[in-house]
């Protein structure tokens, strides 16, 4: 890439954009932005899918953290 082309796809990445549409409007790969971006010292944002899992896995882990306290109520420990 270019050294303009860098600076445009780092201030399309703060702005918001993904380094799909970014590779898009650029002509280039996705994975070529993300290490140009890297390689500038550019914080790489979770994809879309990323975030999800770690929403699922964050529950999980809550009703998990929960889960000792529920049954309790269902199986009394007993004090032999």
């Amino acid at each position: 890439m270019k050294p303009s082309e860098v600076k445009q796809a780092m201030r399309m990445y703060k702005e918001g954009l993904s380094s799909i549409t970014i590779g898009k409007q650029l002509g280039f790969d996705n994975h070529t932005v993300l290490k140009v971006l890297r390689s500038e010292g550019v914080s790489i944002r979770m994809s879309a899918s990323g975030r999800q899992t770690g929403a699922r896995l964050d529950a999980a882990l809550t009703a998990l953290s929960e889960f000792p306290q529920s049954c309790s109520s269902i199986f009394p420990r007993s004090r032999g």
